[in-house]
Parts: structure tokens; C-alpha cells; sequence
């Protein structure tokens, strides 16, 4: 059930961590389906590109619900209208490179055994791996974390196996029948040491059956996931990204720190699925409370994308966006020669970006406005003068690029 090894496979891991993220913290929902599906997967007989399939879609398949509203309904084992996400995340998957062979297993994950689907699939002619997935999915939000989950087997068993034949695969859920008998199966799901019992069982994950999507794939990947969490940040991550390779362009950097600077532009913000809707799109000034919680996403930015086997540099590059070289950023306190020129870089090109874009509060600011900022900014000791002074002696060009997404 091994992988090869790959940064790719390792990133996806880590990135589906963020997609765990709920207003009552950090979940293990696509870990706990991941490892719940490859083991009923292996009770079925499934093959090998079965099983990389069912491992990698398990990690993504809520690609489509960004939001706390969508996550809390998906929740429910009853969802009224489960396709929607299905359909989103499917499209997200089918436009990297190497990851086209998942899509269609994203697209049915919730569809039903006879058939009453969007996709027109009924019983086996829906995926496998999708079926799969459908029924460890509902297992999963069947648990209740407030109750000892070995008292809970019997209960989430039966409420299951009313829906065999309607909503799912009769043979599949005898293999979880089987699997369900070890009280190591049901310990394992909700274990503290979920993500190593998840290393152990596969390797190091490829990313598709069509070889590896590249690390730049799966980083637009996410950089779109997080951009849709709030209307007002639909192309802040790939804007972030394209003023940073220019700014590396500039100031000499190779090819190579080019382009990883740009994969960290694209994930600079993945802490935000952390943070709520309503104050991601407040209106107003946030109250002291609400930007704390603001601050909590660059942390998680850094432990999700350090946990990558030589995504390091990048992760610093990514998370510091918000560190000044007075040490008065966040939320680590980094100063002077504590950032790298990539994270001085990187905290120009967002500072440009959250200035030139539309927000809840006020639109997107002119360019003597943004101009004056920013020579602010430099002046209070928060941003690189040097880096700045590239950026404003050529804003045309970097303001050219906000119009590149603007719809």
C-alpha cells in the first residue's frame, strides 16, 4: 500500500490538515475518513490504484466547503443538498495537472446507491472509491466526541446499515462490518497519533493516479480554496503570488526561489480557513478579540507547511508575512536579521495587495494612498525599504498585475 516518495504527496497530507478547521477547532475528519477507508477498502479487495485514489480523494474531498456554514451542515448525516461541494471541489481538482484522475471521485462522493443523483449514476456505475468514501464519510460524522467511542460502535453500525441499498453499497459496508469487530479499528480512529498510524499504513502518499501533481498544482489547488472562504479575498493569494515572483524577478533571485516564492505566495494565507466568516467579512473595525483571532493564522500557516520535508524555507517565507523588522508583527516577534530577504519580500507584496484590493470595510485604495502607506510603513520600521522602493519605483507594472484578476 506504499507510495513513492515526493514533497507533493507529503503537502497534500498537510494541507488537508487545514481543511479541518471548524468553528469548534481542529477536527480530523478527512484523516479519520482516509484511514477508515483504507481499511474497509482493503476488507473489500480493492486494488492498488483503487486504494491511491480512495487515500489521496479522502484527504480533499471537501475541497468545495471553505466555509464554517457549509462544514457545519456537512455534519449532519442527513445533508439537504450534499452535491453542490461534490461539484466544486471536483472542478478545483480537475484543473491541476496530475490530479484530473480524482476529480470524478470527488464529483460523486455523495451519491446515493440507487441512484438519485445529479450525476445520473446508480449502484456500480458510481466509483467505488467514491462509494467508499460516501460511507466512511457518514461513519465519521456519526461519532461523538463527548462519549467514549467503543460505546458508540453499536449505535453508528445500525444507523448505517438502515441506509444499505439506499444511500449505500451493500458489499462495502459487509467489509466494514468486519473491520468494525476490532476495537483497534474504532481506538485507532480516534487516537491522538492519528497522522503517524496514517504514515505507517501508506508511505509517503503520490498525489494521483496520473503521477504527481506538481507542488505548484496543489498550491493553486489551495490558494483557490482559501481565496473563496470570503468574497473579499477571491484573488488576494494569487495576486500575493504574482507581486512576489516579479519583486524576486527583480532583486535577482534564480528561477528555482522564484518559483518557490510564488507557491509561497499562493499558500501565505492557508491559516485563514481557520478563521470565522464574520470576521474575515466584518464591515467595521475589528474589536480587540476579533483580531486576535486574526492572528492565529499565520502560526497555523507555518506549522502546517513546515511539517512538508523540504518546505521549510518556504513555510518562513509564507507565515512571516505579518512580522515587522521592528519585531512588533505576528505573531512570532521575528525582527531584523531574524527575516530573509524572501520574508521581507513577501510581507511588501501582501501589504501592496491587502492595499490595492477591495475589502469589507472600503474599497480598493488609489494610488497615492497605497504609495503613502507603504513609505509609512517604511518608515515605522515595519517593511523593507529597499524591497518597497522596488515595488513603487515601477507601480505601474505592479498595479498592472491586480488588474490581470480583477473579473
Amino acid at each position: 500500500m506504499g507510495a513513492p516518495a515526493g514533497s507533493t504527496g507529503e503537502l497534500l497530507a498537510a494541507l488537508s490538515t487545514a481543511l479541518d478547521f471548524t468553528a469548534h477547532g481542529l477536527s480530523a475528519h478527512h484523516r479519520r475518513v482516509a484511514y477508515a477507508a483504507l481499511e474497509v477498502g482493503k476488507a473489500a479487495g480493492l486494488g492498488t490504484a483503487e486504494t491511491g485514489r480512495v487515500y489521496t480523494v479522502a484527504l480533499i474531498h471537501d475541497l468545495g466547503a471553505p466555509t464554517f456554514v457549509e462544514k457545519m451542515e456537512l455534519h449532519r448525516f442527513e445533508v439537504a443538498s450534499p452535491f453542490e461541494h461534490c461539484a466544486r471541489g471536483a472542478a478545483l481538482a480537475v484543473a491541476i495537472p496530475g490530479l484530473e484522475g480524482v476529480a470524478e471521485v470527488i464529483l460523486s462522493h455523495h451519491d446515493r446507491w440507487d441512484g438519485a443523483n445529479p450525476s445520473g449514476l446508480t449502484g456500480e456505475a458510481i466509483p467505488v472509491e467514491s462509494r467508499l468514501i460516501h460511507l466512511c464519510d457518514r461513519l465519521d460524522v456519526l461519532i461523538d466526541a463527548k462519549h467514549y467511542i467503543l460505546d458508540q460502535v453499536d449505535v453508528i453500525l445500525a444507523r448505517l446499515k438502515d441506509g444499505v441499498k439506499s444511500l449505500f453499497d451493500p458489499v462495502l459496508y459487509e467489509a466494514l462490518e468486519d473491520v468494525a469487530a476490532r476495537e483497534s479499528f474504532w481506538l485507532d480512529l480516534v487516537s491522538w497519533n492519528l497522522p503517524e498510524l496514517l504514515r505507517e499504513k501508506v508511505g509517503r502518499p503520490a498525489p494521483g493516479r496520473d503521477g504527481a501533481a506538481s507542488l505548484a498544482g496543489i498550491a493553486e489547488m489551495f490558494a483557490r480554496v482559501v481565496d473563496s472562504k470570503s468574497p473579499f479575498t477571491h484573488r488576494h493569494s494569487h495576486l500575493v503570488a504574482r507581486v512576489a515572483g516579479e519583486l524576486a524577478a527583480r532583486l535577482g533571485f534564480g528561477a528555482a526561489e522564484r518559483e518557490q516564492l510564488h507557491i509561497a505566495g499562493l499558500l501565505h494565507d492557508l491559516g485563514k480557513l481557520s478563521v470565522p466568516e464574520a470576521v474575515l467579512d466584518k464591515p467595521g473595525r475589528l474589536t480587540a478579540a476579533e483580531y486576535r483571532v486574526i492572528k492565529r493564522h499565520t502560526y497555523y500557516t507555518y506549522h502546517i507547511l513546515r511539517r512538508v520535508p523540504g518546505l521549510e524555507e518556504i513555510a518562513g517565507w509564507a507565515a512571516y508575512h505579518h512580522e515587522r523588522l521592528d519585531g512588533r508583527g505576528y505573531p512570532f516577534h521575528l525582527r531584523g536579521a531574524e527575516l530573509s530577504t524572501g520574508a521581507r519580500l513577501m510581507a511588501v507584496a501582501d501589504l501592496f495587495a491587502a492595499l490595492v484590493e477591495d475589502r469589507p470595510y472600503r474599497p480598493g485604495l488609489p494610488r497615492t494612498q497605497v504609495e503613502s502607506i507603504i513609505r509609512d510603513q517604511v518608515r515605522d520600521g515595519a517593511v523593507d525599504g529597499e524591497i518597497a522602493g522596488v515595488l513603487l519605483a515601477d507601480y505601474e507594472s505592479f498595479a498592472a498585475l491586480d488588474e490581470v484578476f480583477r473579473p
